[in-house]
């Protein structure tokens, strides 16, 4: 998803019961053992592939992180990351 989009981001620990890559009203899941800490809102909605093909129009995205902090601290809109060249 571009980077431009994330609208806002924060932690948050949900499980889910649907399977481990899920699509539904306009969610996007990535979970981990049945588990997400991460959620991102978009400004606009975002095309996305789902495993077997199919695409979907997502406006938000859930998914685990081993350091949930660190990154909502990393997709925190306004926030450009610098690269040491």
């Amino acid at each position: 998803m571009p980077r431009e989009l994330v609208a806002g981001v924060r932690t948050g620990r949900a499980y889910h019961q649907g399977g481990m890559i899920t699509v539904e009203g306009g969610r996007l899941t990535v979970a981990v053992s049945s588990q997400t800490n991460v959620t991102v809102e978009l400004a606009e909605p975002v095309t996305v592939v789902r495993p077997l093909g199919r695409r979907a129009e997502v406006t938000s995205v859930r998914f685990f992180a081993q350091d949930p902090e660190m990154a909502v601290a990393a997709l925190k809109p306004g926030i450009t990351t610098r690269t040491n060249s």
